[in-house]
């Protein structure tokens, strides 16, 4: 991007910054460092810094690691590995 400014002192003179606009990443904070963080917790960044090193958010639990949605499920354990809302599905008694 280009802006072009005209000095109203000297209006002979013209000065043409350059002007480059930063790309930025979104990364979610990840307590866990799972992959995936929280959704309604981030930065925009151009590169990662703990705890936002997620770029996928959706954790459902952030503070335990066996727990983010697409993980298989663990049977026995008493929680939702897959974020799915069911605990234990799939698993027989």
């Amino acid at each position: 991007m280009t802006v072009t400014i005209t000095s109203t002192k000297t209006p002979t003179q013209t000065i043409t910054p350059t002007l480059t606009p930063t790309v930025c990443t979104i990364y979610y904070y990840d307590a866990d460092q799972d992959g995936f963080g929280k959704c309604d917790d981030y930065i925009c960044s151009t590169s990662p810094y703990s705890p936002y090193i997620a770029t996928i958010c959706g954790d459902c639990n952030d503070n335990d690691a066996q727990i983010w949605p697409g993980y298989s499920e663990i049977c026995g354990d008493g929680k939702d590995n897959n974020c799915d809302g069911n605990i234990d599905e799939g698993c027989s008694p």
